[in-house]
């Protein structure tokens, strides 16, 4: 699937229910070719989609071949550039879905599937997907793919997921979570949600009055088309009705040149008449 379809799909499957069960979340990672240069564990964030009431996000982080093929992105351990680690390690992109982060409280859960995306950029190819089962708690509040793939892959023109003039890829993570258990809904967390809330009302009333105004240019638009069509139309009715009235006019005169010649003739015919009877 190409990234416009995706990427409209996205913006219509958004909600402002942060009570949602499901959700889709999209991080464009821009300057991609730095990151993929940049020291081990380098890393980067989307902004946050509230499903069930909890944030979520994506993870993206510069990974070596050295971790688990599945699992929680871990602290980052000394990494020495020796040649021997240059030839014998890949670098790859660590693909992690985040909740709840930050929040300590070791009695709260939640369950969750996701399904990782690399969209291609290139028409005809695919995205590359991926999926995990996971819950989600306070010691594995990520949890994803260390090794997603390698930078080296990703850029690879033949695959379409790199945009090497842009340089940028685009991640999306799909998620469908069961309701937590143990989230401590307090004043502030009920504040903010009601705020996210509010604003993402904002933004819709937002867009339906941009909407609004313009289908009033286009009424405008039309109105002074119509209006413009109407005053050649008059316009042109009445030059038809002065070329009537000047046809009308000839044909009257030519009629009474008609009757006066009728006249005449007749009067010839008499006098014709009258001359042979007096001869």
């Amino acid at each position: 699937m190409e990234v416009d379809s995706i990427t409209d799909e996205v913006s219509s499957g958004r909600t402002n229910d942060p009570y949602k069960s499901e959700g889709q979340i999209i991080l464009k990672i821009e300057k991609f070719s730095e990151f993929a240069r940049e020291k081990h564990g380098s890393r980067r964030l989307s902004d946050p989609v509230y499903i069930r009431g909890l944030p979520w996000r994506i993870l993206a982080a510069r990974e070596m071949s050295s971790r688990p093929a599945v699992g929680r992105r871990q602290q980052c351990q000394p990494y020495m550039k020796t040649r021997a680690a240059k030839k014998n390690q890949d670098i790859f992109l660590g693909y992690f879905l985040q909740c709840n982060h930050g929040d300590a409280d070791l009695s709260w859960s939640c369950s969750a599937k996701a399904t990782f995306k690399i969209l291609t950029q290139k028409p005809g190819e695919e995205n590359h997907v991926r999926k995990i089962t996971h819950v989600f708690n306070a010691k594995e509040d990520d949890w994803g793919f260390p090794q997603f793939m390698t930078f080296e892959n990703i850029m690879d023109p033949e695959e379409g997921w790199y945009d090497e003039k842009e340089d940028t890829i685009i991640l999306l993570v799909n998620v469908k979570a069961d309701p937590p258990h143990g989230v401590k809904i307090d004043d502030e967390r009920i504040k903010f949600l009601q705020g996210t809330k509010e604003k993402e009302n904002e933004i819709q009333i937002d867009n339906s009055d941009g909407n609004l105004v313009k289908m009033k240019e286009e009424l405008e638009k039309l109105k002074k088309v119509k209006e413009e069509s109407d005053k050649k139309l008059i316009e042109k009715l009445k030059e038809n009705k002065e070329i009537y009235e000047r046809l009308a006019q000839n044909a009257n005169q030519l009629a009474i040149i008609n009757e006066k010649n009728k006249i005449l003739m007749e009067k010839l015919e008499k006098d014709k008449i009258s001359n042979k009877t007096i001869g």
